[in-house]
């Protein structure tokens, strides 16, 4: 049966309700579409019906939110209930964990009242024996102390002892007594190796310098020894921890002693050389290996101890050497004073290596030690005042030399005298400490450098614009040349020869040291001009003991009255009369040759001046050997004398290695 349209339409219309929004509006839109719509039109409606379906998708959201921000709110209520159900609980566990524990806390003092004498005891055994050699242990069994100590509260670390009750106080008395026995132990053990590596005979640096010295450090196993028990000792707490400082002052007792040890001996030698004039070993060397060593043991103190200790370990290890030092000082300045001719170039040497090392002192010893005391301005003030009157006294003595009378030693000696040498030495410091010497001279003032009777005659003229050092260096040459001169006289009266040999020697090394050093840097030129002639004269006097060689020689004319030498002086004829005459000559001749090689066998000329032998040897040859060959060459036949060998007793080439012989 054809069913109508309006039936067909209320079917759908059914049909989409049951089937849903989107099939109603699917429906709606079909059933209100017009019949030959056009393409625009479903367009529009298909639009509309999605605009429909996201409405009702909204709604249903909106509804689902609402029904979630329900049960959020449910759940955040019964959070808030567990919150305070929770804090109760926490509130009880704590009160639980603090009564969990003071117990805890009870069970070990407990524990440590009643294990406390058996631990004491135990500790006892192993610390009443010493470190020995197991420091390691011996050191745990104290850590263990420290341990129980602080476990009944009776120290802190690094604090005192405090009463905590009276049950516990005696154990803990006991206990602290026991770590500071065993301080004293370890201090003992540490003072003992410190020993060991310090022998009290110290380091043998004779001959030594500051750049050529070797100080020894400690083995590194010992190092580490004394640097761990160091360590331990000044952690320890107090009163056992005091101990330190004791540590810190045998360390620098120990090794002070060992530095003046081996300071000493070449101190003992710079005192000996000063007392003889010999610059083998000198107060700047001796004063630079102090300063070495200074700074050699405050690195290795640095290095065993914490560096903030080192300025006072320091401070027990130099007083020793300082006081070795200033003794040293006081020493030579005595020996300066005694003989101040013989020293005086020691006073100014060492003064002005006191004053060149004021800023090292100052740096390396005081500054370092923190001491108060300053032992080398002491010095250098007595050795200002000792260079002062050595200044006029000097010249005394040179004068006084000059004058005094000879001993029997003197009188037959030629030799290089000693006040020559101290006067060369003197000029030659006055040549190197200008500024200081010509400082001296101006606190004493122009002139007053002399007394009335050391005075030097008008030889010593001034010029104009000389300095006083110049003018000083001048006075003490020529009291020099006026000594020499007394002298020479003095050894004149009992052997010319002699005196000729003295004189020449002392004036040929005097001119020889001042042109090769800076001494002529002091003198004036008219010292040096006076010089120059005084040798030319003492060169002539020399050769005037060679003179009777050839004197025996020389023919004497009756008949003229002079003298002939060379081949006319040996023109003897063969009558009695003249064979007597050359009897004569040849035994004079010899007895002079032999007089001359006694004299410089007993007055030798100096054998630091070859130059001058040179030219002696020479000169010699020169004069003698030509008319003492023609005269031997005349009567080698012998024809004169029935004994030949009596009278020919060198033939020329004999006579010239006699000759060379003196100058050897």
């Amino acid at each position: 049966m054809t069913t109508s349209p309006s039936r067909r339409d209320s079917h759908q219309t059914d049909d989409h309700r049951a089937a849903g929004p989107r099939a109603m509006a699917e429906a709606y839109t079909f059933s209100a579409r017009p019949t030959g719509s056009n393409q625009q039109s479903a367009a529009m409606d298909q639009a509309y019906a999605d605009v429909v379906l996201l409405s009702q998708a909204l709604s249903k959201s909106k509804r689902v939110t609402e029904r979630m921000t329900g049960l959020l709110r449910t759940f955040d209520d019964r959070l808030v209930r567990l919150e305070k159900s929770v804090v109760g609980i926490n509130r009880s566990t704590t009160g639980l964990s603090k009564t969990q524990k003071n117990v805890e806390a009870a069970l070990v003092a407990i524990d440590a009242l009643l294990g406390g004498h058996d631990s004491l005891e135990r500790e006892r055994a192993i610390i009443t024996k010493g470190p020995r050699d197991d420091t390691t242990a011996y050191m745990a069994s104290m850590t263990r102390l420290v341990t129980s100590l602080k476990q009944t509260g009776s120290i802190t670390l690094n604090g005192p002892f405090q009463q905590t009750g009276v049950n516990s106080h005696e154990s803990a008395a006991q206990m602290s007594s026991l770590l500071e026995t065993g301080a004293k132990q370890i201090v003992q053990l540490f003072t003992a190796q410190v020993r060991e590596a310090s022998p009290e005979r110290g380091i043998d640096l004779r001959g030594q310098t500051a750049e050529t010295a070797q100080f020894p450090p400690i083995p590194a196993a010992r190092m580490d020894s004394l640097r761990q028990l160091a360590a331990f000792v000044q952690k320890l707490p107090s009163p056992a921890n005091r101990l330190d400082v004791e540590m810190q002052k045998a360390y620098g007792e120990i090794r002070g002693k060992f530095m003046a040890a081996s300071l000493e001996p070449v101190a003992k030698q710079v005192v000996d050389f000063a007392s003889s004039q010999q610059p083998l070993m000198t107060m700047p060397i001796w004063m630079d290996l102090f300063f070495a060593f200074g700074r050699s043991e405050y690195q290795l103190a640095s290095s065993v101890f914490a560096p903030y200790a080192a300025s006072f370990i320091f401070k027990q290890v130099v007083p020793p050497s300082l006081a070795l030092f200033a003794e040293t000082g006081q020493s030579i300045n005595a020996i300066i004073k005694k003989d101040v001719s013989s020293s005086v170039a020691v006073a100014f040497e060492v003064y002005a290596a006191l004053k060149t090392r004021e800023d090292r002192f100052e740096e390396l010893i005081r500054s370092k030690s923190g001491r108060r005391e300053n032992e080398l301005v002491d010095l250098a003030h007595a050795f200002r005042g000792s260079c002062l009157r050595s200044l006029p006294e000097f010249l005394e003595e040179t004068r006084a030399w000059g004058i005094k009378q000879l001993t029997p030693t003197e009188s037959m000696s030629a030799a290089i005298a000693t006040m020559t040498v101290s006067v060369i030495n003197f000029l030659r410091q006055l040549s190197l400490y200008q500024d200081a010497a010509e400082g001296f001279l101006q606190t004493l003032g122009d002139g007053n450098w002399t007394f009335g009777a050391s005075r030097p005659g008008p030889t010593a003229t001034r010029s104009k614009g000389q300095s006083l050092l110049s003018k000083y260096s001048d006075d003490v040459f020529y009291t020099l040349l006026g000594a020499l001169d007394a002298r020479t006289k003095s050894l004149r009266t009992q052997r010319a020869g002699v005196a000729a040999i003295f004189l020449l020697n002392n004036l040929t090394y005097v001119r020889r040291e001042i042109h090769s050093s800076g001494i002529d840097d002091v003198l004036s030129e008219q010292c040096e001009d006076e010089l120059n002639k005084r040798n030319r004269t003492a060169k002539a006097a020399y050769l005037e003991i060679i003179g009777p060689l050839v004197g025996c020689l020389m023919d004497a004319a009756p008949e003229t009255g002079l003298l002939k030498t060379g081949l006319g002086a040996v023109g003897v004829g063969t009558g009695g009369r003249d064979r007597a005459e050359v009897k004569d000559r040849f035994a004079r001749f010899n007895e002079a040759l032999e007089e001359i090689e006694n004299l410089h066998a007993t007055a030798k000329l100096a054998s630091t001046e070859p130059e001058l032998k040179a030219r002696l040897q020479d000169e010699t040859n020169r004069m003698v050997l030509p008319t003492y060959k023609a005269f031997f060459n005349k009567h080698k036949t012998g024809e004169f004398t029935k004994n030949p060998s009596r009278y020919l007793r060198v033939d020329p080439d004999q006579l010239q290695a006699r000759l060379n012989a003196l100058y050897q």
